[in-house]
């Protein structure tokens, strides 16, 4: 009779364990995957609008110091090159403490004053107009 009881006791254990089956754990992980797959390219659309906010808002800073480089000199940078506005010209300036950069490594090109920037195959420009498509 101690036996019956102790292998009783046992099952019982056994019983209300608690765990999760391999089923279980399966069907977790592949609802995990598959959220994951949706989640990474609604994640990558997401760093290319904010990519695309800064380089627009970088443009619009950019575009208002060739304003007013201009009103205070008469004319616009002379060449390809913003690093006249972040410095001094005839004892004016600077009119931006740096000049900001897309990316790293990257900058924005500058002609005949109007800033802009290509950024996966869209040209965006400092001057307002509507970013165009680069074919």
């Amino acid at each position: 009779m101690f036996l019956k009881l102790k292998a009783d006791e046992i099952k019982i254990k056994i019983k209300s364990q608690k765990g999760f089956t391999l089923i279980e754990l399966i069907i977790v992980v592949s609802i995990i995957g598959i959220l994951v797959t949706i989640a990474i390219p609604k994640l990558s659309v997401a760093a290319d609008a904010a990519k695309v906010a800064k380089i627009q808002a970088d443009l619009r800073v950019i575009g208002g110091a060739l304003e007013i480089y201009r009103a205070d000199t008469g004319s616009y940078p002379a060449g390809n090159s913003l690093s006249n506005l972040a410095n001094l010209v005839n004892g004016k300036g600077p009119w931006l403490a740096a000049v900001p950069s897309p990316e790293p490594g990257q900058n924005y090109q500058y002609s005949s004053g109007v800033a802009s920037y290509n950024f996966k195959g869209v040209t965006y420009y400092s001057d307002g107009r509507n970013p165009s498509t680069t074919p």
